[in-house]
């Protein structure tokens, strides 16, 4: 649950247990800086009385960045951003792999 005023998320207690283990921690710090980004653009959009189409294409637009990167598709201007993009979603892309959802999308 995110509140777009404050940016703060608000997690499950399963997932907060889940997130709080020592090894997953650092890597979900990393994925928390980068989607409080993404956070921050979109309220500046909500603010700036941007439609709903905006700020749904936002969050597509991220998905789909994520998704390129896990299937080794997105285009990078350099090799020090690739790095960098996929370090920061290494967690994000990990958990992915381990659904169903990976899987059927490497059917299509």
């Amino acid at each position: 649950l995110c509140n777009v005023a404050t940016g703060d998320v608000t997690l499950s207690e399963s997932y907060e247990r889940e997130l709080s283990d020592e090894t997953t921690k650092p890597l979900y710090h990393k994925v928390q800086s980068i989607d409080k980004i993404l956070i921050n653009e979109i309220r500046n959009g909500l603010q700036l009385k941007y439609g709903e189409k905006y700020i749904r294409s936002m969050f597509q637009d991220y998905t789909d960045h994520i998704v390129k990167i896990a299937l080794d598709l997105e285009v990078f201007e350099n090799d020090d951003i690739h790095k960098h993009d996929l370090s920061v979603n290494e967690w994000r892309i990990n958990e992915w792999k381990k659904t169903d959802s990976y899987l059927y999308t490497l059917e299509i």
